[in-house]
């Protein structure tokens, strides 16, 4: 599996006001936090970068050619601001080594892509790596001693994983798959609920997991509770054991 954890710690570029920063580590993070700060500053600047830069244009002899710099209007220059600020901010947020990688680059566009490209592959390869997390996710299990929070991270990293690659899960499939991968003998009695009662059509993967913790933390107390009386009657029998020896 590939490795999604974040970085411990509270690391240069972690602000609301600064781009996160890249240092070669964790793209996958980077890259999900880089897209979510651009859409927050401006969204028109996450518009240029999937889409390529905008270029004023002209009307000569019925095609199109580019505005010479002398014939750009008002309109003209805030689009190409747009540009060069989704591209500023893309710089801003790389270390030397990686800026380095993509100084060559004239476009936000292509500094994205050429990012994507070095740390995930090129189409052909996350196709493969998409392929190989599938197959983990579809064999994907509990531990035998893993709580539900743990299992549910451990789900979600992956399922993040083939997001970022552009295999995305919807929230049926995932609610399906927690309940596919709940252990039978503790969790058969409020699966089979919960499918009776249909709630996964109006029930979001929150409170899916939510419905499934409240179960589990009851019981857990019922567990408790039985092991408690167990060991109160342990105790009265060995009261009752002593006092007839004596």
């Amino acid at each position: 599996m590939m490795n999604f954890a974040p970085p411990t710690g509270h690391s240069e570029g972690q602000s609301t006001i600064r781009p996160p920063l890249f240092n070669g580590s964790h793209f996958i993070w980077w890259k999900a936090r880089m897209e979510t700060f651009l859409q927050n500053v401006d969204y028109e600047l996450w518009n240029r970068i999937t889409d390529g830069p905008i270029i004023p244009m002209k009307i000569v002899d019925g095609e199109q050619v580019k505005k010479t710099r002398s014939e750009f209007t008002p309109e003209d220059l805030v689009a190409l601001k747009k540009n060069a600020k989704a591209k500023n901010i893309l710089v801003c947020g790389l270390s030397l080594t990686e800026y380095n990688r993509v100084s060559n680059c004239n476009t936000a566009k292509q500094i994205w892509d050429a990012l994507v490209n070095a740390h995930e592959g090129t189409s052909q390869v996350r196709k493969f790596k998409i392929a190989l997390l599938f197959t983990e996710y579809e064999a994907f299990e509990m531990g035998k001693n893993e709580s539900l929070q743990e299992m549910i991270t451990r789900l979600t990293l992956l399922v993040n994983e083939l997001s970022s690659l552009g295999k995305v899960l919807s929230t049926e499939e995932q609610e399906k798959k927690v309940l596919r991968v709940r252990p039978k003998s503790k969790w058969n009695v409020k699966v089979t609920a919960i499918r009776e009662a249909k709630d996964l059509i109006r029930m979001s993967l929150d409170e899916l997991v939510g419905n499934l913790k409240t179960y589990e933390m009851d019981m857990e107390d019922l567990n408790r509770s039985f092991e408690s009386d167990e060991s109160d009657d342990e105790t009265a029998l060995m009261a009752i054991g002593d006092s007839d020896m004596e």
